[in-house]
Order: structure tokens, then sequence, then C-alpha cells
């Protein structure tokens, strides 16, 4: 019997594995919005969310956004963004477990924060972003750790196989294997296994959603009592979320290269002189990329 899911999800269709350059955001944007291709915008080619600002991009006052006053606005802001003043990063509470080894990999290891009660607590786990390449569960919101701690929620923060060494499907199982070993934990930990959550910014985000829509992996038949636990969640968060990690889908939906991006070829395994629009993918690839997309295994009952 599966577990009901509440996805509250950020389903943004574009990948975050890596921060475009204003001169990439600006040629995309061109692209998608220049309907007339006449080489500039006009205030009713503007999306709307960007109406607001087009009397400070367009700096002649012409009534018209070149791709130069576009870009030079941009990277305004950008150097704007830069020289924000970088306050301390406040410590992490301390965990009331920490670096515990939840699977073989010397990175499948996790923290966990008991929530403030007296009865069997939820749970919120963090999975990190970083393009699957990079990233560390130290980078769990401080802040919401408290906030999670007076509404009687623990928490938990894991690490993941990278791709520098492991390709998919290893993170998402990584995590998987997470979660399930929290739910082992319930009552040693004193935690409600019927109510288990995970979050997560880009990297992270994919696995939440990814959890939160796929099958249960669970194992009846293991020996392995932690593997025949649930991976089930009660919800999944995504910031900065993408739907689907497939360079076929993310060619039509995003513009500009992003299906090219540097992550996604070590995520899925292939070498990086890879060509997504002339090397042929096999059907084994194929069934890989169809996979590793979250928005592949929705079902009516997540």
């Amino acid at each position: 019997m599966r577990l009901p899911i509440v996805a509250m999800v950020a389903l943004m269709a574009a990948p975050c594995f890596a921060q475009q350059t204003p001169e990439q955001q600006s040629e995309g944007f061109f692209k998608r919005f220049d309907a007339n291709e006449d080489g500039k915008l006009s205030l009713d080619e503007f999306p709307e969310r960007g109406k607001q600002i087009f009397p400070r991009i367009d700096a002649d006052k012409d009534g018209f956004v070149t791709p130069q006053e576009d870009l030079d606005f941009r990277k305004a802001r950008a150097a704007q963004r830069g020289n924000r003043p970088q306050g301390g990063r406040p410590p992490v509470p301390t965990p009331t477990h920490a670096n515990v080894s939840y699977g073989p990999h010397e990175r499948n290891v996790l923290d966990y924060w008991s929530g403030d009660t007296d009865d069997p607590a939820p749970v919120l786990v963090f999975f990190h972003g970083g393009g699957f390449r990079n990233g560390d569960k130290a980078g769990v919101n401080q802040q919401l750790l408290g906030w999670c701690k007076e509404a009687g929620i623990a928490c938990g923060a894991a690490n993941y196989r990278l791709t520098g060494t492991d390709p998919y499907p290893a993170a998402m199982h990584d995590s998987a294997r997470a979660i399930q070993f929290i739910r082992s934990k319930a009552e040693e930990w004193n935690i409600d296994a019927s109510r288990i959550a995970c979050y997560g910014g880009s990297a992270g985000a994919g696995i939440s959603l990814w959890l939160g829509m796929h099958d249960d992996l669970a194992d009846a038949e293991s020996d392995d009592p932690i593997s025949q636990q649930s991976t089930r969640l009660s919800c999944a968060i995504g910031l900065q979320a993408q739907c689907t990690y497939d360079p076929r889908v993310i060619k039509k939906i995003v513009p500009g290269n992003a299906y090219d991006n540097g992550a996604l070829k070590p995520f899925f395994g292939v070498p990086l002189e890879w060509n997504w629009d002339t090397d042929e993918i096999s059907d084994e690839l194929s069934a890989l990329l169809d996979d590793a997309s979250p928005i592949f295994h929705l079902t009516d009952d997540d």
C-alpha cells in the first residue's frame, strides 16, 4: 500500500545546475520573446512579470529594449549582487546524532535533530544541491532547523554519492536509503514514521521530487531490515527545482543550451564530449533519461 503524497513542489523546467552568464541569459531571453524577430523588444512583447522594470532597461527611452540595453541591465544587476556584504552564516545547531552512517559508502552519512516534543515527531529531511557534483549536508538552513524544533518537527540532512564517482541513479538511491534509515529509527528516535518529508534546492530539489513521485522502493523480501522500509513521503518540497533531466525535453522548453550544460553528462555517465544532438541515444540511455526525471514517475496518487 503506497502512502499518499501531498506534493508541494516548485516545478520549474529550467535546470539550475550552473548559473548562466548575463550574455547567455540575454540571448535566451530575446530568442524567447522577440516575436517579430526585429532584434528588439517592445513593451507588448515583454513578459508580463517584467513589464514593471521595462522603463529601467530601456536606457534611451525610445520605447524598445535592445539586446545591448538588456545585457547592460543584467550586468549591472549581477555586479550589485556581487557587491552585497557577505555576512558570516551562523553555526548550524549541534545535531542530536551527527554523521550517522546510513549505507556502505563514505558519503552515506546524515545528521539528525530531534524535535522539541514528547510525541512521535514528523521529520523533514534536507538534501543538498550542487549539480550532483558537489555540496554537503552542512548547507541545511539553520533558521529552518530552529523553526522546526519549535514546532515539534525533527530534521535530518543527508549526503549522497556524487557524479564524480557514481552517476545516476546513485544520488537518488542513496537518498531513498536515507529516508528508509530514518524511518527504521522510528522507535529509537521517537519518530512518526507516517510523516516524513524532504526538501532541497537544485539537485536536492530534484531528489526530493523524484522521491515524492517515484514508486515505493521498499524490498519486502530483503534480508536487510532497512531495505524493507518504505521510501514514500508525506510531502516533497522543491526549491529551484527541475521536473525533468531529459535533455531531449529540456531542449524543447528552455531557450539556449541549457540541455547541454556541464552537469547532465556526468549525471548520466556519458563522456564530456558527448553531443546530445548528433550522438545516438541507445535504448538503455533513453530509458535512463526517462527514469531520472521526477515527472516521468508522476501518477495520480502522488
